[in-house]
């Protein structure tokens, strides 16, 4: 994810952003991990287990948006858990970028009861406090999640488009059928058009984001 200076600039995430993404946050994630492991048998875990029956919810309801969120909150529960506060911060850097993302995957996914079922497992192998399995598991699971965003990519290319002082979200996944390229004076900008898109705004708002970021 790449913000300017000033307007809005939009950018196209590679293979290579996603596989250095997900390294990152396997990094992050697998010393959460760990430290959650070590403040076995204390911690507060009702936080996972919360997490996973949110997303069995979602995914009853064919909610893709609310099962992203509690799909997010439960991954930082092992930052809540593990109690290091600024490894929590380091993720907290990345977590809207993989929510947009996980907005992608989650609207492809026909049905997300599977998925949810894969975080229930991976709680129960990590609270079950063998460090190695746990490490395993996690590897496992985010390998799925990486292997369901390049298909989902492949399927519906998409742009990361970040709000510079506008009055939108930070980071959005926008689904485009044609874009162009323009300079100005901040830099090569790429310009939606004829979009549809995965967030809830009016092709107004579309029209408008395209003209600012001209």
């Amino acid at each position: 994810m790449e913000t300017r200076r000033r307007g809005v600039y939009v950018r196209g995430l590679s293979d290579t952003d996603l596989a250095e993404l997900y390294a990152l946050r396997g990094a992050l994630e697998s010393l959460a991990v760990r430290e959650s492991i070590a403040r076995l048998p204390g911690g507060d875990w009702s936080v996972l287990h919360t997490a996973v029956e949110r997303m069995r919810t979602a995914a009853d309801a064919e909610d893709p948006a609310a099962f992203a969120a509690a799909d997010l909150d439960f991954h930082s529960g092992f930052y809540a858990i593990g109690g290091n506060r600024r490894l929590a911060a380091a993720w907290a850097t990345h977590r809207e970028l993989f929510a947009a993302m996980l907005d992608v995957t989650n609207a492809t996914d026909r049905d997300l009861r599977p998925i949810a079922h894969d975080h229930a497992t991976l709680a129960e192998v990590v609270q079950a406090g063998e460090v190695e399995p746990a490490l395993a598991a996690l590897a496992a699971h985010l390998d799925g999640s990486l292997a369901r965003m390049r298909s989902a990519l492949t399927a519906r290319p998409v742009i990361e488009w970040t709000g510079g002082g506008q009055p939108y979200p930070a980071s959005t996944i926008w689904t485009i059928t044609a874009s162009t390229s323009a300079y100005s004076t901040s830099g090569i900008r790429t310009i939606v058009s004829r979009t549809t898109w995965s967030a809830p705004w009016s092709r107004a708002d579309a029209t408008r984001s395209s003209r600012r970021a001209g």
